[in-house]
């Protein structure tokens, strides 16, 4: 449709001048509204932005259907289908996991199974198509659910994360938003994800580069779609480093920046479902966001009690004497600590462990430097 009608007769579009259905020599906007309000026999218009057509003609419409790319539920069973019909043999774990993956839509699905039957491949090549196709389309799937071995208990915050989870995931509505600040590592991101499990709802996260434009206003369009998209959809909302998107506008210093946050403030006073905000910067919020949500959680680094189980639950082993001197552990730093041992094969070496964590903690920018000199 849009070939057509692509943004106003006589305007200028990605390969110059729109000059369609002349009419005595210009175009004519007149011809095409009485040829949509008029004409005999069914027709039926698709394309793939509407933002590229003139709003006095789309309204002229009897009725639109907006396509959204699938759940992942049912990319799990488009998957299926296609793995099935191309003889691709795929187990289903393989399965969710494509789903989970990948938020690709049928049509990649169906071309990437049929290109890895052609060459003879496996589900292996099946995913190396799509991860190739995912980096030009941008469908990579942010995580859908908690990290494997994540451990609600090793979230040190103000509020009694457990219990919190327990009663949210046994109230009788949805309706209630969360705001979660703390130092990187801490679990913010994991701990919603996990609230998201124990109440059976899809996950929809949003981070700050999906939603900023370079175009004037498109980014309250695409943030006022964002949460469109969770409501009908029933998804849990989630924002990733949400203070990109509510800065303080007192310090703002073009008007875009200010009706940005606008946006994201009148969605969160009317959202209908639960959503969640998380930032490592918590003071850079503008002043009017923190009335909005419903909870406030501050995190912290792990309490000493919490590093010795943490330690146990990546490790699966005594935690060395020296670990009480390190203040500013993470669940985060565990995670990475395991992934270097599993590469220098030092899983079963506490102290070993133990020197990885301290220079992770050495690492942060928050680490006091020591007076003196160094050998």
């Amino acid at each position: 449709m849009e070939d057509l009608l692509e943004t106003s007769f006589g305007g200028i579009g990605m390969f110059g001048p729109q000059m369609t259905f002349h009419v005595g020599g210009s175009a004519s906007k007149v011809y095409v509204h009485r040829l949509l309000e008029n004409s005999p026999v069914p027709i039926l218009w698709t394309m793939n932005d509407a933002r590229d057509v003139n709003p006095a003609i789309l309204r002229r419409m009897m009725f639109a259907l907006e396509l959204r790319l699938p759940t992942a539920p049912v990319r799990a069973r488009v998957w299926a289908r296609q793995l099935d019909a191309n003889g691709i043999k795929a187990n289903p774990d393989d399965v969710r996991s494509l789903a989970a993956e990948f938020d690709a839509a049928p049509g990649v699905a169906a071309g990437v199974t049929a290109a890895a039957s052609l060459a003879g491949g496996d589900l292996a090549i099946v995913r190396h198509g799509v991860r190739n196709l995912s980096r030009l389309l941008s469908c990579g799937a942010p995580a859908q659910k908690s990290p494997s071995g994540f451990d609600p208990g090793l979230i040190r915050a103000d509020i009694d994360a457990v219990a919190l989870a327990d009663r949210l995931a046994d109230a009788d509505t949805r309706q209630f938003s969360l705001c979660l600040q703390g130092p990187p590592g801490t679990g913010k991101s994991a701990y919603v994800r996990h609230l998201a499990e124990r109440l059976g709802l899809e996950v929809l996260q949003e981070r700050a580069s999906d939603l900023m434009s370079m175009w004037v206003g498109q980014t309250e369009k695409l943030i006022a779609g964002a949460f469109a998209e969770a409501r009908d959809t029933g998804a849990f909302l989630i924002f990733d480093e949400a203070d990109s998107l509510l800065a303080d506008r007192r310090s703002a210093r073009r008007s875009w920046e200010v009706s940005q946050v606008n946006e994201m403030l009148t969605w969160m006073e009317s959202h209908p479902l639960s959503f969640a905000c998380t930032t490592n910067f918590g003071d850079h919020f503008d002043p009017a966001t923190l009335r909005r949500f419903v909870f406030k959680i501050r995190l912290d680094y792990l309490a000493p009690g919490q590093v010795s189980a943490a330690f146990r639950n990546y490790f699966d082993l005594p935690p060395p004497q020296s670990l009480a001197l390190l203040t500013t552990l993470t669940p985060g730093d565990f995670e990475v600590v395991r992934r270097k041992a599993e590469v220098l094969g030092r899983l079963q070496d506490p102290d070993a462990l133990a020197e990885m964590l301290s220079a992770e903690c050495a690492a942060k920018p928050s680490q006091p430097n020591a007076i003196g000199f160094r050998n």
